[in-house]
């Protein structure tokens, strides 16, 4: 290695930290190490200091090979960190400009030992990177990698606090029509609604009381909203279009008491809104009858399919997907079980709720693991658009994908609808939205409540359980000036308390609001 340039990426991303160690081994590397672990991964590098213009500095180590000795005891020791998750190439001696440092590459941990922690401390000593620093992870936050450990199982699991009974029939009914329609000949549309349930894993035989219960993921697929919300407290998930400078122009929530709110109720709903405008050229398929999905309507319901499957369903952020006039944003509770770039690159696949995929594949939503962003990019290509992009963000643990819907650069050779650079797709008159897809029925009236700024934040908070002024200025799209006077007004009113200093500051709803 021949300079420092190469980290320059690392460091604008918050995966690089410098510390001096010419006064010996600095403690400090176990929280980085930490925090690097349970986030992203990142670059340690020690004999390197940063000057006040952000620069890198070699100040090499008066031993390095000792500094090396000391690392690999300490990362060996479990009573220092919890495990080690490096091979022998990942810490290394560089010499730069004629001094010598030591540079420790630590990875993502993998999702089976997470959280790394330190001193045998899980609820105190366990580190996350936030793009300023190390930082303390917070109960939920620790609580949420621990559930991970055990991605997969959970969601088997039954509730043995209700019965069957607390699953929404008219739900179970509409999705085996799905089924009888998409797989005409299977065996199981001839079972009873019981059996059908059992062979599905919706429900279980408990082996404590004998009785058959809902799994975890029946109830969240069809039980009735205040059922779920006995099992999981936080469950909330949302749909939203924001087409115009309201706060929404339509929404779908799972607690509005209109229909079950159980995620399969949720798709029926959300689906048909989030693709109802977007165009249908006429094509017909070898039976000539007319396709009435093309590879964006594939790409859009893998994405909404994969926000379902992969959420976090205890944590406390909840579910939301909008659909603005040029793009839609999936967020899920609940951060990536595997790297963004592990899980853009498809074709490996970790499920949180496999029980949950199970139920999708059955309806021929999802068929493979692993290759829903092979779909995604498949549509955006024969649409013109930019694939997608996966991100992660922390306190709380969020998901979020972004899919563009506007062309922001020249449709490929036989994408459709050639459109010029920056032009949305084809988007149908607004009145073709069914009143099947929107959810409306004739003669009802309803009201899109818009709210006000504080209100917003108000209802962020209680969705999400608590709030940062940084999530508030994304919400509304204001700056930190506005953001911190609508959350002291809110401090003031009694509606909020504040806890924590500085930057780490959260927005936590006071009890007696949380409804």
């Amino acid at each position: 290695m021949a300079s420092l340039s190469a980290f320059t990426n690392l460091k604008e991303d918050g995966r690089l930290e410098a510390k001096d160690a010419r006064g010996g081994f600095p403690r400090s590397v176990w929280a980085t190490y930490s925090a690097f672990a349970n986030t992203q991964g990142g670059t340690i590098l020690l004999g390197v200091i940063e000057s006040a213009s952000h620069d890198l500095i070699p100040v090499g180590l008066p031993d390095p090979a000792e500094t090396v000795k000391k690392f690999w005891d300490g990362v060996n020791n479990p009573k220092v960190v919890s495990a080690n998750i490096l091979i022998d190439s990942d810490v290394s001696i560089e010499r730069i400009d004629g001094t010598d440092i030591v540079a420790i590459n630590v990875p993502r941990a993998p999702r089976a030992i997470r959280p790394i922690y330190l001193n045998e401390r899980v609820l105190t000593e366990t580190y996350r990177r936030n793009g300023e620093g190390d930082y303390h992870c917070s109960e939920d936050e620790i609580k949420s990698m621990l559930r991970d450990q055990a991605a997969g199982l959970p969601d088997k699991m039954p509730v043995e606090s209700v019965g069957i009974d607390a699953l929404d029939p008219a739900s179970i009914e509409a999705f085996r029509n799905e089924a009888a329609m998409k797989r005409p000949g299977h065996p199981w549309n001839r079972l009873s609604a019981d059996e059908f349930l059992v062979r599905l894993g919706a429900t279980i035989r408990s082996r404590n009381d004998g009785l058959i219960h809902p799994t975890r993921a029946g109830l969240l697929m069809f039980g009735r909203e205040y059922e779920i919300t006995n099992e999981f407290p936080f469950y909330f998930i949302e749909y939203r279009e924001v087409l115009s400078s309201k706060r929404w122009d339509f929404r779908i929530v799972t607690n509005d008491g209109e229909w079950s709110g159980g995620i399969y109720d949720y798709w029926s709903r959300a689906y048909p809104r989030l693709t109802a405008d977007l165009a249908r050229p006429f094509e017909l398929n070898a039976d000539m009858s007319r396709i009435e999905e093309t590879p964006l309507h594939i790409a859009l319901r893998e994405a909404l399919a994969n926000t379902l499957i992969h959420a976090d369903y205890q944590g406390r952020s909840g579910t939301t997907i909008i659909r603005y006039d040029d793009r839609a944003t999936f967020t899920n509770a609940g951060s990536l079980l595997i790297p963004a770039e592990v899980a853009m690159g498809g074709g490996v696949s970790e499920v949180r709720n496999p029980t949950i995929m199970k139920m999708f594949n059955f309806i021929g939503i999802g068929e493979k693991a692993g290759s829903g962003f092979d779909a995604m990019r498949q549509g955006c290509d024969w649409a013109g658009l930019e694939h997608p992009i996966l991100a992660e963000t922390f306190e709380p643990s969020r998901t979020i994908l972004t899919f563009p819907l506007a062309r922001t650069a020249p449709a490929a050779d036989g994408a459709h609808g050639n459109k010029a650079d920056g032009e949305k797709l084809p988007r149908k008159a607004a009145s073709s939205f069914s009143q099947e897809a929107s959810g409306e029925l004739p003669g009802v009236t309803y009201v899109h409540v818009v709210l006000d700024e504080n209100e917003a934040v108000l209802e962020l908070a209680h969705q999400q359980g608590s709030i940062r002024r940084t999530d508030v200025e994304a919400e509304l799209g204001i700056g930190s000036t506005k953001a911190k006077s609508i959350l002291s007004h809110l401090v003031e009113s009694g509606k909020l308390q504040p806890e924590g200093r500085g930057r780490a500051t959260r927005y936590i709803p006071k009890r007696e609001m949380i409804s």
